[in-house]
């Protein structure tokens, strides 16, 4: 494997071409070691980089030709180029999206193979904002004024004065009396919408017994159940990325959290299942679950995703918490990982076993 000195000769001939730029494009680089930085520029730099261009023209033609429903399940659009694109061998496929079968998730009566839910009790706390009808809204007000009217001046007085004397107290600096008239006044407006406000919301507590977590409590039917969502959709999980999933579930003492999804069936992940394939094909040899025989080959590649949904939909979607430790290092994910990437979720949660905050 040529060494380090290569790689960074390799990128520093690259800028050559524009010595006013600090960004590097992607076409023409070959990273033998990971340079997470200059492939993060690449994939910013759509002006020099042609991957970035056909990525994008790909997600707003599945966003455009596909029904609210579609992109909902789909989420995300993934991915990956391999290699120079001068080099022989050199590969760019996109295409990728969520695998989903609303038959087999995490919802109680259709879970997927191999897992159960985790409940807990919680509260979860909001604010519902009050409609007055017009009637009950002009009473308060013909009261208020009543309230108003009944006050003494003297009160009035001697409810300034006390503030005004609280205040030089306090800001022994500030003596001028016009100033500190004007202070009153502006606080006690303040003070008199801070009060309206307050009346027209009012706090929901809601008590539910929601699942955070699942446990995958038989690895072999989960895994099986992975290889048949990618049977359906035409695709053969490839060993590495098997290795790469039990793995990421080890790691996790086999409690992964819900809102990340099934780990496995993700865009990202089938676009990483697609390299090792594609590396086999060019490689000209049998499939295994050796780093080894792949590690050349990925850091000569990277993977990007983007939003399929929301008013965020086309932009850059980092890798959610399975999906950034099944890509773990040396894979690149140019558009993100999350900050738990290679963290125990099941010791995050544990830490939230007694108290009502969420562990995601």
């Amino acid at each position: 494997m040529p060494t380090h000195d290569t790689r960074e000769k390799t990128i520093k001939k690259t800028h050559s071409r524009d010595k006013n730029s600090n960004e590097t494009s992607l076409d023409s680089l070959y990273l033998e070691l990971p340079d997470k930085k200059a492939i993060i520029l690449a994939y910013q730099n759509p002006k020099k980089n042609l991957y970035s261009i056909r990525f994008d023209d790909k997600t707003k033609e599945i966003i455009n030709n596909n029904d609210v429903n579609y992109l909902k399940n789909s989420a995300a659009h993934a991915g990956y180029v391999h290699g120079n694109i001068k080099e022989p061998n050199s590969k760019y496929k996109d295409g990728f999206v969520n695998l989903k079968d609303n038959n087999k998730n995490l919802a109680d009566g259709r879970l997927f193979p191999g897992i159960e839910l985790i409940k807990r009790p919680t509260i979860s706390i909001s604010m519902k904002k009050i409609e007055e009808n017009k009637e009950v809204k002009k009473k308060k007000i013909e009261e208020n004024k009543e309230i108003k009217k009944k006050k003494k001046k003297g009160q009035k007085k001697e409810d300034k004065k006390t503030m005004i004397e609280n205040y030089i107290n306090n800001n022994k600096e500030i003596s001028d009396i016009q100033e500190l008239n004007k202070l009153f006044i502006n606080n006690t407006l303040m003070e008199k919408e801070k009060e309206k406000e307050e009346k027209k919301w009012k706090i929901l507590l809601r008590f539910t017994n929601e699942a955070n977590c699942y446990e995958i409590n038989n690895i072999e039917d989960f895994i099986s159940g992975i290889k048949d969502m990618y049977t359906e959709a035409k695709q053969t999980l490839h060993p590495m990325t098997e290795s790469r999933i039990r793995r990421h579930i080890t790691k996790n003492e086999n409690r992964l959290p819900t809102m990340a999804g099934i780990a496995g069936l993700h865009a990202e992940v089938q676009a990483l299942n697609d390299l090792f394939i594609s590396c086999d094909e060019n490689n000209n040899r049998s499939a295994s679950n050796n780093i080894k025989d792949y590690r050349k080959d990925i850091l000569k590649s990277s993977i990007f995703t983007q939003r399929l949904t929301t008013e965020q939909a086309g932009d850059a979607f980092a890798a959610c918490h399975n999906c950034s430790g099944i890509l773990s290092s040396p894979i690149n994910v140019t558009t993100g990982k999350v900050t738990s990437a290679g963290s125990n979720f099941s010791l995050t949660l544990s830490r939230y076993e007694t108290s009502q905050e969420s562990p995601i």
